[in-house]
């Protein structure tokens, strides 16, 4: 019991720290605390805002439990504390479902997204309307009654009953979140390739949802059972009390649950903790066509990865380039190498990222070695034709009677993990089926698995990826600021459509990443005779956009503007290197055009002079005989 009696018979007020109240308080306090923390040493989301917020209320609303029920306080003034503690618990009990509601907001489309949408907020109403049919009740008990912790007055029957649908509703709106959830989870764990870093994130996210969907539809049916045996107010006076108590503190718990599903990749982490070291990541890059905006995505990954404390390579794949069905000729390689080598390091400069701590290996620099020819052959023996097409399908260019280099291709980007001797490959959404080669094909000559980091294509200007050999898709990094603009007035960006939206993407994946680097992640929309659009959340962006609220005409120049002042270093830089400009034209010389020979026109016998000309040409011609 939370009271004992004293001589005269009247119940005395015990201390607030003899009380489950200020344990729970306590956990509230320590969970708001430790989710800070969370942010702090990652980053701020929507997501990781919900334990925040729901462990705070917690916090709050307990410690106003005990004033209400526990104090002999002004009658007003415990019932006020009483309907605020009430809407704090509906924030703290109800917010938990946000967790899942934040992620399928966002993620599912059309009539699925419609159908969840419809029973979430169905449900939350229900327990919004319900808790605040017990906030008026316990309100009366208080003022008519003068109920405190002790007693049980006409009301409180009611009061349970309503709790029984209370936590019933939130059991089902929690199943049907989870539902929704595991669904989408389990159809990306499926799509994702075997063995990679994001086929363990799926699964891990897999389970953590499916123990979290256990756990509080079990909360919420124990204490729909259990609240409707309650003797007195807000006592644990009986068995039933008690399980409630503990219930509820499993509940107080769960965000700490939520926080570690949102930092930890424990397959991967654990591994990387035992050998106390720094993972070493490698992303490799053909050195083919000019470079191009679309290489600010791994190169911003790249720019997290180095803050991260990660040994980065990048790997500057020379001889992957001459394989590729001859996309760079000998000559030109070794300067295209180079030249890839100054734009990355001017896009991370361009960001404020150190590049002290970056290493660039030039391919030929190991893969002639005897070690590495003697793995090839080796790898070579063991798979099939088919093997090596499939696993390069989207990468090496393919031709009906394509030169048996396009076959090496995978072979030698599987060997460089081993002889590059990383953790990890850094590659896109292209990759995918060479990564899944990578993790079958080195155990079969002894080597082990590597994990894979997969990053998502940015959409082209027309559709589709963005590209080098596809002018009018891409950006050029050294593109004039005239160019830049033409090019974004001329992209493809249909209104109220988002997918493949490659004006979209690139303030997805290059113009908000870019500025969050610089430490003032935004993006601005100027409007004339209005304020400006202001987004810091691409979902923010995405719903204007869908609702008209951003059209082309708005979205456009400020793309283009963005992204003129992201490359202003790279130019700047390029401007001011004598060298890069050498190494830019031998690495890509502009095209010999032949000058055109002037026709002579044919004017027949008959035109003025046409005898005298006749006789010059055959007196020349009676000379050279």
């Amino acid at each position: 019991m939370d009271t004992h009696t004293s001589a005269g018979g009247s119940p005395e007020i015990a201390s607030y720290y003899e009380l489950s109240w200020s344990i729970l308080s306590s956990i509230g306090l320590f969970t708001t605390l430790l989710s800070i923390w969370t942010m702090v040493i990652t980053r701020p989301t929507p997501l990781s805002f919900i334990p925040t917020i729901v462990s705070a209320a917690g916090a709050v609303a307990n410690g106003l439990c005990y004033f209400s029920f526990y104090t002999s306080s002004p009658t007003g003034d415990r019932a006020a504390a009483s309907a605020i503690a009430d809407i704090l618990w509906l924030v703290q009990e109800a917010g938990l479902s946000f967790y899942s509601y934040q992620i399928l907001l966002h993620t599912l489309r059309d009539s699925t997204r419609v159908l969840f949408l419809s029973l979430f907020w169905f449900f939350m109403v229900a327990i919004g309307s319900i808790r605040m049919a017990i906030l008026a009740s316990r309100v009366l008990e208080i003022t008519e009654e003068g109920v405190s912790s002790h007693s049980a007055g006409p009301l409180q029957h009611r009061i349970d009953y309503l709790h029984v649908g209370y936590f019933t509703t939130i059991a089902l709106v929690e199943t049907c979140s989870s539902f929704f959830l595991i669904r989408l989870l389990h159809k990306a764990y499926r799509a994702s390739p075997k063995v990679s870093s994001t086929r363990l994130v799926f699964r891990y996210m897999l389970r953590t949802t499916e123990m979290r969907v256990a756990s509080l539809c079990i909360i919420g049916i124990t204490r729909a059972v259990t609240y409707s045996l309650q003797a007195t107010s807000q006592t644990a006076t009986t068995v039933a009390g008690q399980f409630d108590r503990f219930a509820y503190t499993m509940e107080c718990l769960f965000p700490l649950v939520m926080n570690l599903a949102e930092v930890l990749n424990p397959e991967l982490i654990e591994s990387i903790l035992i050998e106390k070291r720094n993972p070493r990541i490698y992303w490799g890059t053909a050195t083919t066509g000019r470079p191009h905006v679309g290489y600010f995505l791994a190169a911003l990954k790249i720019a997290q990865l180095l803050r991260a404390q990660c040994d980065v390579v990048v790997l500057l794949a020379d001889v992957h380039a001459f394989l590729d069905n001859l996309k760079a000729p000998l000559e030109l390689v070794e300067n295209r190498a180079k030249y890839y080598s100054k734009v990355i390091t001017a896009i991370l400069e361009s960001v404020g990222v150190p590049t002290d701590k970056l290493e660039f290996v030039l391919g030929s620099s190991y893969q002639k070695s005897p070690e590495y020819v003697m793995d090839v052959y080796r790898l070579s023996s063991l798979i099939s034709e088919s093997d090596a097409k499939k696993a390069g399908a989207e990468v090496v260019k393919q031709t009906e009677n394509a030169p048996l280099s396009g076959l090496l291709y995978p072979v030698l980007q599987v060997l460089d993990e081993e002889h590059l001797k990383v953790d990890c490959q850094l590659g896109g959404m292209d990759q995918r089926k060479l990564f899944t080669a990578a993790t079958e094909w080195l155990p079969k000559i002894g080597y082990r698995k590597r994990a894979h980091l997969i990053n998502p294509m940015i959409s082209g200007l027309k559709g589709a990826k963005m590209s080098s050999s596809v002018e009018d898709s891409k950006i050029d990094l050294l593109d004039p600021p005239e160019s830049i603009s033409k090019k974004i007035r001329k992209a493809e960006a249909t209104p109220k459509v988002v997918e493949d939206n490659g004006v979209i993407a690139l303030v997805e994946y290059v113009l908000l990443p870019a500025a969050g680097l610089k430490g003032k992640k935004e993006f601005r929309v100027e409007r004339r005779d209005q304020e400006p659009l202001v987004y810091t959340d691409i979902k923010q962006l995405e719903e204007d956009y869908m609702n008209d609220v951003l059209t082309p005409q708005l979205l456009k120049p400020a793309v283009a503007q963005g992204l003129i002042d992201l490359m202003a270093p790279i130019q700047a830089a390029y401007q001011a290197s004598p060298e890069w400009q050498e190494i830019t034209l031998k690495a890509y010389p502009p095209p010999v055009v032949e000058k055109k020979q002037k026709k002579v026109k044919d004017r027949g016998t008959r035109f003025p002079g046409a005898k005298v000309q006749q006789a010059q040409t055959n007196g020349v011609e009676s000379t050279e005989k």
